[in-house]
């Protein structure tokens, strides 16, 4: 793919500032607009509703009228709804642009994925789709420090317009490099229905979406809770929550940086199997209730085995079904994100039913049988695709 993957990680890491942008400035933009902090904290899921539920459309879209189509017009939409948002007027208002750029970004990632698996052979595409997950956990990061830290030179506003114009560019580069017709002539002649059907037809897809499913669940249900649990051990306040939260990114962007060799030396069967371990001795040692040094330690370490598997499973999607392969990355993405969703809802209850200890240790086990699961499952089969791609 040459430049264009640089390109498409660059507009993955744009759309992704946009996602935790608000969380650090919901206090002025509060204030800005004249309403309660806790309508603002709702401009966070204004934008990841439509993130989760519009792949499953865009996903169809792609299929019939081109991955590159849908990018370049997401990113457009998702430049004008972020100045837009610079200059809105009222909290509803706001609130109808964070929708915008939700839906663009829904567009823009799991497309991303299925131009790759379209484009790239199988036995290279783990590396470049680790560059993309890269790029969009940088993005989700840097957008909540970035806000934080230009927040008192430039305004919440200003912090829109920077972010916009950062959207710009990657809009102008995809424009410039990323051709607007499909490289391939296959396109499904079935209905948006019957797609995600001839997908679930495939066995292998019922163990990827049931897998990513239980990784959202395990994984990112704890997330919300991180801050109560430091707390009630007197670890600290939010300033500390969040930087053992950030330890989780931070060990996705080591995992990227390392996952050429990973694949070369493990194999997709080693990486499943590997990363569901690591990630439930990770989830095991914060059941423990170490010092919060230690469960920023911890958290890093989750971040690598988490993104290991999870890797290792978006390279499964797109082998799921050629003809209908952004509709198996859509399904995949609203899985995970349905699993991110339900997370919280089951945590809450296990924290105060069975405890801290046992909830934890119940995640940790889950998610490690995910991993050993999916190597049997999945990753024999795949190191043959691989080997003959």
């Amino acid at each position: 793919m040459g430049r264009l993957q640089y390109i498409l990680a660059f507009a993955c890491f744009a759309s992704s500032l946009f996602s935790r942008a608000i969380d650090p400035l919901v206090p002025l933009i509060a204030r800005d607009l004249e309403t309660a902090p806790e309508r603002v904290a709702l401009l966070s899921t204004a934008f990841a509703l439509p993130f989760g539920l519009l792949q499953l459309a865009f996903g169809p879209i792609g299929d019939r009228v081109g991955r590159e189509v849908v990018i370049r017009i997401c990113m457009v939409a998702m430049t004008i709804g972020g100045l837009a948002s610079a200059f809105a007027w009222g909290f509803g208002t706001l609130f109808t642009l964070r929708v915008v750029c939700g839906a663009a970004s829904a567009g823009i990632f799991p497309a991303t994925i299925a131009l790759i698996g379209d484009r790239v052979a199988l036995d290279q595409r783990q590396a470049v789709l680790s560059k993309m997950l890269a790029a969009t956990i940088s993005g989700t990061l840097f957008g909540a420090i970035g806000a934080g830290l230009l927040v008192d030179l430039v305004d919440w506003r200003g912090v829109f317009l920077i972010y916009t114009a950062t959207s710009a560019v990657a809009a102008a580069a995809l424009f410039a490099v990323l051709p607007a017709k499909q490289p391939h002539t296959d396109k499904p002649a079935a209905g948006v229905i019957e797609g995600f059907r001839s997908v679930l037809r495939n066995p292998r897809a019922k163990v990827c979406f049931i897998a990513v499913f239980l990784e959202g669940l395990a994984v990112f249900g704890l997330l919300p809770f991180v801050a109560l649990l430091l707390e009630a051990r007197g670890e600290g306040g939010p300033a500390i929550a969040g930087l053992v939260i950030a330890g989780f990114p931070l060990g996705g962007i080591l995992y990227a940086a390392v996952a050429p060799r990973l694949v070369a030396s493990l194999g997709t069967a080693g990486m499943m199997a590997g990363g569901g371990i690591v990630a439930g001795l990770s989830l095991l040692a914060v059941a423990f209730g170490l010092p919060w040094q230690g469960d920023a330690i911890a958290f890093i370490v989750l971040g690598i085995g988490f993104y290991t598997l999870h890797n290792s499973m978006q390279v499964q999607a797109t082998e799921l079904s050629a003809i209908h392969r952004g509709s198996a990355v859509a399904m995949h993405g609203s899985s995970f994100m349905t699993g991110q969703a339900l997370g919280p809802v089951i945590y809450g209850p296990g924290f105060t039913t069975i405890g801290v200890f046992a909830t934890l240790a119940t995640s940790a086990l889950v998610i490690a049988m995910v991993g050993i699961a999916c190597a049997i499952l999945l990753g024999s089969r795949a190191e043959a695709t691989s080997a003959s791609a």
